[in-house]
């Protein structure tokens, strides 16, 4: 065909792949009527049309009868089943990109010149493919790709304006089944340029809410896992915190049909973020927390609220203060009620055994806010600087102000305390239950465990003990009735004399070396070496009283 010929046929073929299928049927029909009463040269581009259409059968009778077929349209026509390789392979050089994504139609609309022949192409990328991302260029029968730099500002544009207009429908209650299949058959036919993936932040639980949510940014952050996704986040429900749920959909790309299209997917569905957003409970296991800064901030005027709450509550500016968290199981009795959360009372602990420890800190003139989203008894000290903000001040706000700015916190392990970490505070475990879910990840923070005991016998267990027997993997309280094992809450004592060492340690921004008892330890709770706490050094002295010894021994029996 001479150039003139070839340029007449362009713009009769150059929309052909962008036309929807039954469209498709009616021109190929229509132009194959003509295409056989044309030149040969007509013949053989309606041909490679028709090729690129998949209308194999159409292209072979164009060219019936005729000698001398181009070899590229031939080899073509061996095959009517699987279209083989054209030997030619190109890229689609996108010059605009529209879309329509509702399901009738759906279509995402590519113009583009090809690379091989320079004629312009108009294709649908959700028509057929030749494999996961190819197709045909019309006129010469090249393998065209697209650009994946080029296509996903075009992809994400499309998809984010599709999630508004559902968000939309269901505000308005119209969301439909057949609205959340389509879009993750939206996402399926786009995963080749840009994967699109829907989960849900663990917002009915502070500590998952905070944690987690950081593990997620951070480990995306560092390249740990894909940063390429194009993900879409919604909360859980009840939301545990709905000033911490704005602060992330500052952060992520928050939709609330997120949270009806991820339960619809299996866990492994390379569409579901439920691997990157809701594994490993939220621990920092790359201990990524310390080396980089936090993914939330308050905005001006946040502060500013936060200043004058702090100044009604009779608190300075620049006063500091030590947030006190003490689990009692109220929370989770009123806050999901659907479920009979006792098994997790050993880990509770008795507010008033912390006022001593309340007391030393505040006569060092720091503040002491008893924490709480909801607790079983006030905690009433006569001291000025020891507040019951739980009971007398606490908002959601300052919920989490109070925690992201707090000198450092001092907590059971509730949930709240993940609010400190993501932050980067300091945080002093103490009255902590669960001695294997210990923080190793975090370089400022101090471990203090209740005490074990044999029931038969008395004995206090060894730290060796503690986590060779199991004891350290119980998550309920008949696990330990199993194992003969009873607990004891650390005493007001033994709180007083951690709380004033981890205030040493903060003061002196932890530039203090481990002691050799520390390190021992920290070699029994983790073997591989990966821990960057430490267990408090009163702990260490009041409980283990062999510190040169190859097995940290117990002090002996003790009446429970």
């Amino acid at each position: 065909m001479d150039a003139s010929a070839k340029n007449s046929m362009i713009p009769f073929y150059a929309g052909i792949l962008s036309l929807k299928p039954e469209e498709k049927a009616v021109l190929l029909r229509r132009l194959g009527a003509k295409a056989l009463r044309a030149s040969d040269e007509e013949k053989f581009a309606f041909a490679r049309a028709a090729i690129a259409c998949g209308a194999v059968g159409m292209a072979a009778e164009a060219v019936q009868g005729i000698e001398n077929v181009p070899e590229l349209v031939t080899a073509f026509l061996e095959d009517s089943v699987a279209l083989p390789d054209s030997g030619e392979n190109g890229v689609l050089k996108i010059s605009d990109c529209s879309s329509e994504m509702d399901p009738d139609p759906a279509r995402i609309m590519v113009d583009g010149i090809c690379s091989c022949c320079s004629a312009p192409v108009k294709l649908d990328i959700l028509s057929p493919r030749i494999g996961r991302s190819g197709f045909l260029c019309p006129h010469c029968l090249a393998a065209l790709e697209i650009d994946v730099d080029e296509i996903r500002p075009y992809l994400e544009e499309a998809f984010s304006s599709h999630m508004k207009e559902l968000e939309n429908r269901l505000r308005r209650r119209q969301l439909s089944s057949r609205d959340c299949v389509h879009l993750v058959q939206l996402a399926d036919a786009v995963s080749p340029w840009l994967l699109v993936r829907f989960g849900v932040m663990r917002s009915e639980r502070i500590g998952h809410f905070a944690l987690n949510t950081e593990k997620y940014l951070s480990e995306r952050a560092a390249g740990i896992t894909n940063p390429d996704t194009f993900d879409f986040l919604g909360d859980n429900h009840p939301v545990s915190n709905r000033f911490m749920s704005r602060m992330w959909q500052r952060v992520v790309r928050y939709s609330p049909v997120a949270s009806v299209i991820a339960p619809m997917l299996a866990p492994d569905s390379p569409y579901n973020t439920e691997k990157d957003l809701r594994g490993n409970n939220g621990r920092d296991e790359h201990m990524l927390f310390h080396r980089a800064a936090p993914e939330l901030s308050f905005t001006e005027r946040e502060k500013e609220m936060a200043l004058n709450e702090l100044e009604r509550m009779g608190i300075g500016q620049d006063a500091q203060y030590i947030c006190l968290n003490v689990r009692d199981g109220a929370y989770l009795k009123s806050h999901l009620k659907h479920r009979d959360w006792s098994y997790h009372d050993f880990r509770d602990s008795d507010i008033e055994t912390y006022e001593d420890v309340a007391l030393a800190l505040a006569e060092k003139g720091m503040f002491v806010l008893r924490m709480g989203a909801k607790t079983s008894s006030r905690f009433e000290v006569d001291h000025p600087r020891i507040i019951d903000y739980s009971n007398l001040y606490r908002s959601e706000f300052m919920d989490v102000f109070l925690c992201a700015t707090c000198k450092f916190m001092i907590s059971t392990g509730t949930g709240i305390d993940g609010i400190a970490f993501i932050f980067r505070r300091p945080v002093l475990y103490v009255n902590y239950a669960q001695a294997g879910a210990v923080v190793d990840w975090e370089p400022r923070s101090v471990t203090m465990f209740k005490r074990f005991f044999w029931k038969d016998s008395g004995r206090e267990l060894s730290l060796k003990e503690l986590f060779s027997c199991g004891v350290s993997r119980v998550g309920h309280k008949e696990e330990l009735d199993v194992l003969g094992v009873a607990l004891k809450d650390n005493s007001p004592y033994e709180l007083k004399m951690a709380g004033l060492e981890m205030n040493d340690l903060v003061e002196m921004d932890f530039k203090v070396p481990l002691t050799d008892v520390q390190r021992e330890a920290n070699t029994i709770v983790r073997p591989n070496g990966n821990m960057l706490g430490r267990l408090s050094g009163q702990y260490l002295q009041t409980v283990m009283l062999s510190p040169g010894s190859d097995n940290l021994k117990s002090s002996g029996k003790v009446d429970l």
